[in-house]
């Protein structure tokens, strides 16, 4: 609603509070704005006949003024019960005024149709009628625009969810196919050297193998020696043997001569 509208809403629900009872006491203080002189004088009518619409009525519009809304709904609550329908459409008009006050603005539309029905001629209730209908329309517009915008941020939100659960999801796809590769390289490296121990194992065998075979082989050929140098030995004897008896028989000869 623009700025100009509420001038013209608050306007009219403010100035126009009916007063259609005949001229008393209670008109007079009331337009000379003695609101507490016009409400006593309704009060003490109200102690003597609780069941005057007219003095109700009266009663409610000086409340009104004096802002006390509670007193106000009463007594026009009460001037209903009139068979005026005049009276009963101004009190209608004024109920809505203050329902209107207290943003209470689809009861106040109720109470200015109702305003209407009796009195079709009253512009003031035309006027304040279309002003509480426009408003509600602008408030159910304003509804659905919050609506949509939080719709649409929660579509929004729900996009960003499932864009990062899908994120999350390629997340953890990487993560298990980085597992699986890792898991598959720590076999294959373990495999790799389980093969590389194997043949190290397998070398060291032949290489053990090789070594007690030389080893074999040069204790063989060790024994073959020993054999030869003990046989040289025993040959170097017998001829060392025999050039001494030689010797001796040389050395005997010539003792003898």
């Amino acid at each position: 609603m623009t700025a100009l509208n509420k001038g013209l809403f608050k306007f009219c629900l403010l100035f126009f509070v009916s007063i259609s009872i005949g001229a008393d006491k209670g008109i007079e203080h009331y337009n000379n704005n003695e609101f507490e002189k016009a409400r006593q004088y309704y009060e003490s009518i109200l102690m003597d006949r609780n069941d005057d619409h007219a003095a109700n009525f009266g009663l409610g519009t000086t409340a009104f003024q004096q802002q006390d809304y509670a007193a106000a709904m009463k007594g026009f609550e009460t001037a209903l019960g009139t068979d005026d329908d005049k009276l009963k459409s101004s009190a209608y008009y004024n109920m809505a005024n203050i329902l209107a006050q207290n943003q209470r603005l689809e009861e106040s539309l109720a109470f200015f149709r109702k305003s209407l029905e009796l009195d079709p001629s009253d512009l003031d209730a035309k006027i304040n009628y279309e002003l509480i209908k426009f408003q509600l329309q602008q408030q159910q517009q304003q509804q659905n625009q919050d609506q949509n915008q939080n719709h649409d941020e929660n579509n929004k939100d729900g996009e960003q969810s499932g864009d990062q659960k899908k994120q999350d999801q390629q997340k953890d796809k990487q993560q298990q196919e980085q597992n699986a590769q890792n898991d598959s390289s720590d076999e294959q490296e373990s495999e790799q050297q389980s093969n590389q121990n194997e043949d190290q194992q397998e070398d060291l065998t032949q290489q053990q193998q090789q070594d007690i075979a030389e080893n074999k082989k040069q204790e063989s050929q060790d024994k073959q020696n020993a054999a030869a140098i003990l046989d040289a030995l025993k040959k170097d004897e017998k001829i060392n043997t025999k050039q001494q008896m030689s010797r001796a028989k040389k050395r005997k000869l010539e003792k003898d001569w």
